[in-house]
């Protein structure tokens, strides 16, 4: 009986320890929604201060990755040409900021062009 206790215990644990890995690995994988870019980088501070140069490292860093979840996305409507080609704009630019690459402040300003991308790909 009490081997049967301590078995049981043994699996249970374990089983614990695999759920909480797998799930903690799902959770990194886990790619932000285009609303939350839209609400973060967007409509939110980030993605001005980047363009501005009034962003740290960090601050970059983390557009940079919601903008590759972004482009990653499909399109709400419209043509995935279009998206592509609209999202890779973003996160060159964003990179190019990133990266201390001239004019890219300029090229990520224009690129923030909210009417552009929602004419054609908005839900």
């Amino acid at each position: 009986m009490l081997r049967t206790l301590v078995l049981l215990a043994v699996v249970a644990s374990f089983s614990l320890t695999v759920f909480n890995a797998t799930s903690s690995a799902a959770d990194a994988e886990k790619k932000a929604s285009i609303k939350q870019v839209m609400k973060e980088a967007m409509k939110g501070p980030l993605g001005k201060k980047v363009a501005s140069g009034d962003a740290t490292p960090e601050e970059q860093a983390k557009l940079v990755s919601l903008l590759k979840d972004m482009a990653a996305a499909k399109p709400p409507k419209g043509d995935q040409a279009s998206w592509d080609a609209k999202a890779k704009a973003l996160v060159e630019a964003a990179e190019g900021v990133q990266a201390g690459t001239a004019g890219s402040g300029a090229a990520l300003t224009a690129a923030l062009n909210c009417g552009a991308c929602h004419k054609a790909h908005k839900g």
